[in-house]
């Protein structure tokens, strides 16, 4: 379960990135810091799940 939210994680952290190419989309102050955090919550949890997966074997 963990890697469908790493999914969602990363798939958020990549629209912020692809929005900020956009005209007119005016981004928030704290955008970087912002796709910063999804990237890593979404690689945090696709670790974890890695991690389980192999201790589990």
């Amino acid at each position: 379960m963990k890697h469908i939210a790493a999914a969602i994680y990363l798939s958020f952290g990549m629209l912020f990135l692809f929005l900020q190419g956009f005209e007119g989309f005016t981004r928030p102050e704290n955008m970087n810091f912002l796709i910063f955090l999804f990237f890593m919550a979404g690689i945090l949890y696709l670790y974890r799940e890695i991690q389980d997966r192999f201790l589990k074997k």
